[in-house]
C-alpha cells in the first residue's frame, strides 16, 4: 500500500494524505477484485461457461458466447486459451503464474488457477476453475493542471 501511496504522490503533490490514502485503496482494491471462473466439460474439455466478476458487477457467458469470450479474454491478459495447466486438471490443483515485464516501465502481475469444485453445467461434469488475477505493479497516474 506505501508503494502505492508514493507513487500517487510523485504525480500529485497538491493532493491531501486523505485524498492519496483513498487513491490508494482504491487502485489496491481494483487490483485485487478481478475474477473469471471457467467450467470445463470433464469428458472433452470444452469451455461450458464463464463468470467474470469484477467488483460488484457479475457476467455469465454460455456454450458458444463463452468459447468467444475465452478466445478473447485470452489474446487480451496474455496467455493461451486452451494452456498445458488444463492437462493437469484434478481435485488438488492449484498453480500460481507470476509475470514479470522489464523494459521502460516494470510491469508485475500475478496469475492463479486454482480448482474450486466439480460442477455439473449444461448437464454435463465439469470443473470449476477460477482464475484470479492480481496487478502487483504500482499503479502510476498523471494528474493534468487546468
Amino acid at each position: 500500500m506505501e508503494e502505492i501511496k508514493k507513487s500517487i504522490r510523485e504525480y500529485m503533490s497538491d493532493a491531501s494524505e486523505e485524498e492519496i490514502d483513498n487513491m490508494a485503496k482504491q487502485q489496491e482494491a481494483m487490483a485485487e477484485q478481478q475474477k473469471t471462473t471457467y467450467y470445463y466439460d470433464k469428458e472433452n474439455g470444452k469451455i461450458i461457461k464463464i463468470v467474470m466478476k469484477t467488483g460488484n458487477t457479475e457476467m455469465t457467458y454460455t456454450d458458444d458466447l463463452a468459447n468467444v469470450m475465452s478466445t478473447m479474454m485470452g489474446m487480451y491478459m496474455g496467455f493461451p486459451v486452451l494452456s498445458q495447466w488444463m492437462l493437469a486438471l484434478d481435485e488438488n490443483f492449484k498453480w500460481i503464474q507470476t509475470i514479470e515485464e522489464k523494459g521502460g516501465e516494470k510491469h508485475k502481475a500475478e496469475i492463479e488457477y486454482k480448482f474450486v469444485e466439480t460442477e455439473k453445467a449444461n448437464n454435463r461434469e465439469c470443473f470449476k476453475v477460477e482464475i484470479t488475477f492480481k496487478d502487483k505493479s504500482s499503479v502510476k497516474s498523471e494528474r493534468q493542471g487546468f
